[in-house]
């Protein structure tokens, strides 16, 4: 087992942390090089068909979590504004989410 001692602030005055394998190394360097291709597929996709962004943008917000409290809610008869928050108001927007796909086939 080969280790070493972390004097890292955030691990703790001496946490071990596994050391890797030149092997371990090239594969996880290797991995990042074929996610980044993706992405880059996907953005050249997106560039070119509409569609595939609004699929991505939908993906993206429908597992996306709010860290926001969950039961913030905007006043009562308050109207909905240009440049109105979602995201401020978990009820709200758990209620966006539940209909996100209908929302981004209107816009």
């Amino acid at each position: 087992d080969r280790r070493i001692a972390n004097r890292d602030p955030g691990h703790g005055a001496s946490a071990w942390v596994p050391i890797k394998t030149k092997k371990q190394r090239f594969a996880e360097e290797a991995e990042t090089k074929q996610l980044a291709a993706q992405a880059a597929k996907l953005v050249a996709e997106m560039a070119v068909n509409r569609k595939v962004e609004k699929q991505l943008l939908l993906s993206m917000t429908l597992t996306r979590e709010s860290p926001r409290s969950a039961n913030a809610m905007p006043p009562p008869g308050n109207k909905l504004k240009p440049g109105f928050h979602w995201g401020h108001f978990p009820p709200l927007e758990k209620l966006l989410r539940s209909h996100m796909e209908e929302y981004y086939e209107l816009s």
